[in-house]
């Protein structure tokens, strides 16, 4: 008798669903878990074919040639479903063909069992038709490797169900989409695969499971065409995790509560000088014993360690972070360690440099001034020789002004000593008219005494107001310093009635280099720059009326307390 017409529309329908789905999937390859999906949606396409046309069979002879067809569709189903789930999650590195080929061991007796099934009776005892309403049916008892297959198949299907779960829980919105969609797409089938085989419904005379292909298409379309399954993969995201701690440059260590080493990376197990699997297990101590130097590290803060021996001695800024569980209990550490060797020794060789150049300019450069007195004791040029000290002085000050920087450069804006900003500019200005006396220098307004700033604050005013004094050939030269404090900002202006700052002098502060045809005159405004970004504030200049220049220093009302 011919199926329903019913039945044959939805057998029909999870046939061409399935297909239509397939094709789809192979056409996102090389996606992860494109091909595989391919595969699955046709194994199933197969086996509703091949199911529907067992039904619609009339003969014993035919309805077991269909049922045996259908084995080509039912045991890939399983395989093509846990490689789909591993390459989709980013699990891929597990989807390999020698893995591939022993997942396919099972299957693929089970397919040579069933073709020869009359000789052995593993996958079928016996086997018949009985009349079920207006369809004949094909009746069977199952062997012992039927079972086999089957909880070989159920293994596979939690499996690939157990990383869809997990992608569920620990991904954003679009993936926990797709991931329920995927869920649904393939819990359907194992249900009615269920249901037939355990005979939970002992009134359903066919087996569902090709019919729940009907759901598997239609929920695997959706994820395909409404929630970009392939577009949007989590595969990125999870290999991503496993890339920056496999292949970072910084050797990361993680131990757990007791101190034992749970996982290392290429770069840490480098750095400690043992192979990784070698060091899991053992307890931090053993294989670093200066863990003990980190007792007071705290998260966001690191110690520097020297590590190796005399002739290869490297050094690293290990930080140590907290790892916390979901009820905010610590249950283990991550070190982290960094290689600054390269940049330990430029500051070594700096620091070095700097030294020696300004202990020796220092040096000679008072020798230089000594000659040059001797020669005007001598009846010399009193002009050249008054030349030849105001040089020599201007180099000693510069050498000073290149400490001060360094100074400035090394110093961690958090750990400022503070001064009283009043008290700064009073003094600043006081010893500038000692220097100057032919500069008229103006305090306009003063903060009130208690509002403090970091020290770097001092070198930075002095250097202002030298420039504007030095460097004014006005008659009558003035400064005018004015300081104000708001809800916001601490604002000091410093104009002058001077010349004004050349525009290739800002225009180098501005670009943040110097280069052979654009450079500075000297240290003092680059000075002024660094010291205002260590108080993270910022710099600004205009001119000033009707001639002269504005310089403005703006810091953020945070750091002034």
């Amino acid at each position: 008798m011919p199926l329903p017409l019913d039945l044959l529309i939805i057998m029909l329908t999870a046939t061409i669903i399935g297909g239509i789905v397939a094709i789809l999937a192979w056409r996102q390859r090389p996606e992860p878990g494109a091909t595989a999906l391919a595969i699955l949606m046709a194994a199933a396409s197969w086996w509703s074919l091949f199911y529907m046309l067992e039904l619609n069979a009339a003969t014993l002879a035919a309805k077991l040639l269909f049922a045996r067809l259908q084995w080509f569709g039912s045991v890939t189903l399983s395989v093509a479903w846990v490689v789909f789930a591993l390459e989709y999650t980013g699990n891929d590195d597990y989807v390999r063909p020698r893995n591939i080929a022993l997942l396919a061991v099972i299957p693929a007796i089970t397919l040579v069992l069933v073709w020869t099934n009359d000789w052995h009776h593993l996958i079928r005892h016996s086997v018949g038709i009985e009349q079920v309403g207006e369809m004949v049916v094909l009746t069977q008892s199952f062997g012992p490797w039927f079972w086999v297959m089957i909880g070989y198949t159920y293994i596979l299907a939690l499996v690939g169900d157990l990383l869809f779960i997990d992608l569920l829980e620990n991904s954003p919105v679009i993936h926990r989409k797709q991931a329920v969609a995927i869920l649904l797409a393939a819990i359907a089938p194992w249900v009615g695969n269920l249901i037939f085989v355990g005979e939970l419904l002992p009134w359903v005379a066919i087996d569902p499971t090709p019919v729940a292909f009907t759901v598997s298409g239609v929920a695997s379309f959706g994820a395909i065409s409404q929630y970009k399954l392939f577009k949007a993969s989590p595969a990125p995201g999870q290999l991503a995790r496993t890339f920056v701690l496999d292949e970072m440059a910084d050797g990361v260590i993680v131990i757990d509560s007791m101190g034992t080493i749970v996982d290392i990376n290429w770069s840490g197990a480098t750095i400690v000088g043992e192979p990784a699997l070698s060091l899991l297990g053992r307890q931090v101590q053993t294989v670093f014993p200066e863990y003990e130097k980190l007792s007071n590290v705290v998260d966001d803060e690191s110690e520097l360690i020297t590590l190796g021996s005399k002739n290869d001695t490297r050094h690293y800024e290990v930080s140590r972070s907290n790892l916390r569980d979901h009820h905010e209990r610590t249950i283990g550490q991550v070190l982290v360690f960094r290689d600054v060797t390269e940049r330990f020794r430029y500051q070594q060789r700096l620091d070095v440099l700097n030294r020696v150049l300004r202990h020796n300019l220092r040096n000679e450069m008072n020798v230089v001034y000594g000659f040059a007195d001797r020669l005007e004791e001598a009846g010399a040029d009193a002009e050249l020789t008054g030349r030849l000290k105001k040089k020599s002085l201007q180099l000693v000050d510069m050498g000073n002004k290149a400490r001060a920087v360094q100074e400035i450069i090394e110093t961690d804006n958090d750990d400022l000593p503070q001064i009283s900003v009043a008290s700064v500019i009073e003094s600043t200005v006081s010893a500038l008219e000692g220097r100057f006396p032919a500069v008229d220098v103006t305090i306009e307004t003063l903060p009130p005494e208690e509002v403090t700033c970091g020290w770097v604050i001092e070198p930075t005013l002095e250097n202002l107001l030298e420039n504007a004094a030095e460097h004014n050939p006005n008659d009558n030269p003035t400064v005018t310093v004015s300081a104000t404090v708001d809800a916001d900002w601490l604002t000091i202006s410093v104009a002058d009635n001077g010349p004004g700052i050349p525009e290739n002098e800002i225009a180098v502060l501005n670009a943040g280099q110097e280069t052979s045809l654009m450079h500075s005159r000297g240290l003092g405004l680059w000075l002024v720059n660094w010291a205002v970004k260590a108080l993270n504030g910022d710099l600004s200049f205009c001119e000033n009326d009707p001639h002269g220049t504005v310089v403005t220093i703006r810091i953020p009302r945070s750091e002034v307390e």
